[in-house]
């Protein structure tokens, strides 16, 4: 896992193919209750690029910190939630009230084309487990900044690496 400065977002913005407030793989794969075709539902919580960032820059100034922490765990707020309502279909907003204390709603979600760039500023912390070497799977970012990879022991989750 990694976090990533918002600066990585904004320069690379022109190359999000599409973006999501919910985990669109959870609806797919059945992890949501829903009564409508779960492609056409995965199709309205997807927005393009633009719109994604447009929903992220709302959610920035409109949003208290306290609702930007619960929304990272995965807690709706009316807060969100009204922004929310700006950007999607009350079908949408129905399936996120629904499972509010679904772990795969709130879970946003980008996917990138290869043109995006990656600098070692972008990239905050990166989350390795132990399992892996991070020498060899990311050999710049560990010479350039090793102080940014943070190794965890998977058998106790990386919640435990996250919180500390």
């Amino acid at each position: 896992m990694a976090i990533f400065s918002p600066d990585f977002l904004h320069m690379n913005s022109e190359s999000i193919i599409f973006g999501s407030p919910i985990d669109t793989g959870g609806i797919a794969f059945g992890f949501f209750e829903i009564d409508d075709d779960p492609e056409a539902i995965i199709e309205e919580c997807k927005c393009d690029g633009q719109k994604f960032m447009a929903l992220l820059s709302a959610l920035s100034v409109s949003v208290g910190p306290e609702a930007i922490q619960n929304l990272y765990r995965h807690h709706l707020s009316n807060e969100v939630l009204d922004v929310l309502k700006v950007f999607f279909s009350s079908a949408v907003i129905d399936l996120i009230c629904r499972n509010r204390a679904n772990p795969h709603s709130l879970l946003f979600e980008f996917s990138l084309d290869a043109s995006y760039a990656l600098a070692e500023d972008h990239i905050h912390k990166l989350f390795v487990p132990n399992t892996l070497d991070p020498r060899r799977i990311f050999p710049q970012l560990h010479l350039a900044a090793p102080h940014k990879i943070v190794s965890f022991n998977p058998k106790y989750g990386i919640e435990h690496a996250v919180s500390h």
